[in-house]
This record gives structure tokens, C-alpha cells and sequence, in this order.
């Protein structure tokens, strides 16, 4: 007897909201065959940041030596040149949104019951506006949470549910400087033997084909040339999409790089040239949008396109281009993201 179902149920299923959106849903109480008496029913929503790591620090070891007595010979003792570790933790956490909204609640001295059976209460909650996205790395995360609360009557004990929450920071691509470059491109060479050595460069130069900002799914078109003109009987060129995250306290930070993709291209010869075209560089699905599209201070999210040329004996030459992933993208109008994510755009508030 009691409660039987509790839970949260969002009108969209896939609990993926905007910043800024109304989350829009019902609370479920399902009470055995005896009213439930109650104080109130309570929503909160929450998110926030949270980052921590460790960092071994190695110190020397203090020299102790054994005190010397007119009843005991001189000792002469060897200190060996051992570390300790000394770990230091750096964590901290920021809020982006604490806000409660009252279903039920007691007036006066009236009771106030949820009766037997299947009761539904719906909701309507605001997302702050310019929140960042959803995050889950390595050393922090960025979290939302909905949780709703039943407070009973004084020495009884209350019942809570909580449901995690996706957000989607808005970065719109139209808007946003870095991202309308057309046709990013650069170049880089170096000799990959010492000065005194009679060898030419290793070079190459490339190109986006379109814009540097993409949204996650898309296709990025890309073009290079490569030149080999060193003693190398070979070169070997390949393209590294990365997700770069920064993670800040204070003065300290802490970077945690992550393949998402790698293309192999073609090799070059000795005193030969090269075109790589007709690929492309897909864009994962999923992809929270680049600095999170809001305010976090403590999470910072870049991408860059990391190109490499090779040689058999593993002398390299790295160059990186930046690149914008955003959530709405050129040409397209809020209302387009809101439909494609099956949202109802009467509960949108920007």
C-alpha cells in the first residue's frame, strides 16, 4: 500500500530542450487504494558544471641521518634519490540554474490529499536563457537535472524522482565571426633534417572548401597539396578531426584532447607533389557545439582540423586549422532547429 509510481514524463521523449525553452510535461503520482496526505509537490530544476582532477607533484625526500654520540662510531648513511608523490586535487563547481516551481501545496490547516489511483500533474519550466550545453569529459560535465519532490506530513518520510535533461546551448553559425570564413586555408613546411644537410622542405597547403563553421552531421569538403622535397624516400599525409577540452580553476587548467575522426591520405615521393580532394570530413552526430555555446567558465570546447605529413621514419610536421560546430546553421532560422528536434515552438521563449 502507498505509492506506487512516481516519475516525470517530458511531451518530448527524447528530453532534449534548448536553452531558453519551456520544459513541458506532466508528474505522475500513483497511490494505492488510501488518499495520500501530503504538505506539497515540488519541482526543481538544476544544473551546473563540475570540474576535478589530480596532479602528482614529485618532491625529494627529506635527508635524515643518524645522530652521532661519543658512544657510537661515526656513520656515514647514503641518501638515495627517490620521489614521493604528493597528489593536489583541483576541483570546483558553478550553477546555471536552481529554480523550483510549487504543483501542490498545503493551505492553512485544510488537508491536502492525493487521492487513490493514477493522478497526472502537468507542468510548464523555464530554461535561463544562454546556459551552455550538455558535457560529459574526461576530468567534468556539464548536468541538468528536473526532480520533483513529495513532502509528507511531519514524521513521515518524503518521496523524490529526477530525471536527467539534455540542453542544447544555441551557437548560431550566421552569427558568429570565426564561423562565416569562407575557404579557411593555411599552409606549412619544414625542413625535417638539420640545417647543415643539402635537403629541401616538406610542405603542404590546405583548404576548407566552404565555411568554417559545420553542424553536427555534416560533410566539410576539404583540399591539399603536398610536396616532398627532402631525402625522404616518402611522405604520408593524414587528416585528424579533434575535440579539445579545456578544464579551468582559477590560474589552473588541465587540456584533454580526443580523436573523433582520421583520414589517410595519399604518399608523396622524393622530389614529388601531390593532390588530396574528393574526401570529406564527417561530423559526428552528437557533438555538444563549440565553448559549449554559453556561459561556462569552467569548461571550454574547441574543434580543429590536425593535419600531419610523415615520413617512413616517423619525422613529422603538424599544423592545426580551428573550426566552429555549431547548432543552427547558415541559412537556417531558429524555427528549423525547433522542428527537427520535434519541438513544440508555442513553448519556445528566446
Amino acid at each position: 500500500m502507498g505509492l506506487r509510481i512516481f516519475e516525470i514524463e517530458f511531451d518530448n521523449p527524447t528530453k532534449t530542450f534548448l536553452a531558453g525553452q519551456n520544459l513541458v510535461g506532466k508528474v505522475v503520482v500513483e497511490v494505492d487504494q488510501i488518499e495520500m496526505k501530503v504538505q506539497e509537490l515540488v519541482l526543481r530544476l538544476w544544473g551546473k558544471a563540475e570540474v576535478s582532477w589530480v596532479d602528482p607533484k614529485k618532491h625529494k625526500q627529506p635527508k635524515t641521518s643518524r645522530p652521532k654520540t661519543s658512544a657510537t662510531p661515526e656513520i656515514r648513511i647514503s641518501h638515495s634519490r627517490d620521489h614521493a608523490t604528493s597528489d593536489k586535487m583541483y576541483s570546483k563547481e558553478e550553477s546555471y540554474c536552481d529554480r523550483r516551481h510549487t504543483i501542490l501545496e498545503k493551505k492553512g490547516n485544510d488537508d491536502l490529499t492525493i487521492p487513490p489511483g493514477r493522478n497526472a500533474y502537468p507542468f510548464q519550466i523555464l530554461l535561463p536563457t544562454g546556459i551552455p550545453s550538455s558535457f560529459e569529459g574526461e576530468h567534468g560535465h556539464v548536468k541538468y537535472f528536473l526532480e520533483a519532490t513529495i513532502k509528507r506530513p511531519s514524521g513521515q518520510y518524503d518521496h523524490n524522482c529526477k530525471s536527467q535533461i539534455y540542453v542544447k546551448g544555441i551557437l548560431d553559425l550566421n552569427s558568429d565571426p570565426q564561423a562565416q570564413i569562407d575557404k579557411p586555408e593555411m599552409s606549412h613546411e619544414e625542413l625535417l633534417c638539420c640545417l647543415c644537410c643539402k635537403n629541401g622542405p616538406v610542405g603542404f597547403n590546405f583548404g576548407i572548401l566552404g565555411n568554417a563553421g559545420v553542424l553536427p552531421g555534416d560533410e566539410m569538403q576539404f583540399l591539399a597539396d603536398i610536396y616532398n622535397m627532402s631525402n625522404a624516400r616518402e611522405v604520408y599525409i593524414k587528416l585528424k578531426l579533434i575535440q579539445i577540452t579545456t578544464y579551468h580553476v582559477d590560474h589552473v587548467y588541465k587540456v584533454e584532447r580526443k580523436e573523433l575522426l582520421k583520414l589517410k591520405g595519399p604518399s608523396v615521393t622524393r622530389g614529388g607533389a601531390g593532390t588530396w580532394a574528393g574526401e570529406s570530413v564527417h561530423i559526428p552526430e552528437g557533438l555538444p557545439p563549440s565553448r559549449l555555446a554559453g556561459r561556462c567558465s569552467l569548461i571550454s570546447v574547441d574543434y580543429s582540423l590536425e593535419i600531419t605529413v610523415e615520413t617512413h621514419n616517423k619525422k613529422q610536421i603538424t599544423a592545426q586549422l580551428p573550426i566552429i560546430v555549431g547548432t543552427i546553421g547558415f541559412n537556417t532560422k531558429l524555427e528549423d532547429l525547433i522542428a527537427s528536434l520535434n519541438l513544440n515552438p508555442l513553448t519556445t521563449n528566446f
